[in-house]
């Protein structure tokens, strides 16, 4: 709060969110994944059906410098949006 102040943590705090549902409805419009959190928060957890989660969290690290998650039963993957990657997706 003292480096940013109040307005720009507000600021943050909205691209972050802003950032959340931008990749959720991203994921949701994608028939090859399943959004599997329900929450508003800027973590989104998802799963696929028919591509290989795991392998899209380490192209993902790869690509962008993600970190993101792996998780099993189901295979899938939990993403946290924050200020150092929301401005990267």
């Amino acid at each position: 709060m003292l480096k940013y102040g109040y307005q720009g943590y507000k600021e943050k705090a909205r691209k972050i969110l802003t950032a959340q549902k931008e990749i959720r409805k991203a994921l949701t419009q994608d028939k090859d994944f399943k959004v599997t959190s329900i929450h508003d928060s800027p973590i989104i957890s998802f799963s696929s059906p028919t591509v290989n989660a795991i392998a899209i969290c380490e192209l993902m690290s790869k690509k962008h410098n993600w970190q993101i998650s792996k998780l099993q039963k189901p295979p899938g993957a939990h993403l946290a949006i924050t200020d150092a990657n929301q401005e990267s997706w």
